[in-house]
């Protein structure tokens, strides 16, 4: 009787071993899993990372296009502007010396007319 009281005291621990086995196996086993979990979030995390990175340095290029257009805009705008002054200037030019051969071809028909005792023609 002791024999079996003893046996059914080893089986019941051996029965106890075995289940503690099993439940070590098993965490071992969602341990390891939790780690693959684990390195896949990283990985996702450093992908995500990434790709804000690459947004945010796309948003600051876009933002320093924009500025560079602006500027270039601004820039185009002063050009065109000095372009403008420069051809009303070239304008008046052109006219002052067309006025001054229109002053010139005038005071010729005026000396030919006095050389010919003639009245001066009045300005038309």
């Amino acid at each position: 009787m002791i024999n079996q009281r003893h046996a059914a005291q080893q089986a019941a621990a051996q029965e106890e071993i075995n289940g503690l086995r099993a439940a070590r196996d098993t965490l071992e086993h969602q341990n390891t899993n939790m780690k693959i979990s684990l390195g896949l979030l990283q990985e996702s995390l450093s992908n995500l990372l990434y790709a804000l990175t690459e947004m945010f340095d796309l948003k600051e290029h876009h933002r320093l296009e924009s500025l560079m257009r602006q500027d270039m805009c601004a820039l185009l705008k002063a050009q065109l502007s000095e372009v403008e002054k420069y051809t009303s200037l070239r304008c008046n030019i052109v006219q002052l010396e067309q006025n001054t051969q229109h002053h010139i071809a005038f005071e010729e028909v005026e000396q030919e007319a006095e050389a010919y005792s003639m009245p001066p023609v009045d300005n038309l």
